[in-house]
């Protein structure tokens, strides 16, 4: 497995699309769903389960 890093402005508006995860799965006519990454804190990120789009969210104010 290859790592991906990925980095986006901080006043980047939510909905921005941060970058797209790529995985493959050695078995032929198995599908991939991506659940969960490690690193989001707050969960200021969504990942789209299917095609590994990862979108920045709106954060609420402390």
């Amino acid at each position: 497995m290859n790592d991906q890093a990925f980095s986006i402005n901080e006043n980047a508006t939510a909905g921005s699309v941060v970058g797209n995860m790529i995985a493959t799965d050695p078995d032929q006519g198995q599908s991939l769903y991506i659940q969960h990454f490690s690193g989001n804190t707050g969960s200021a990120f969504a990942i789209h389960p299917v095609l590994g789009e990862i979108i920045s969210k709106q954060l609420s104010s402390p």
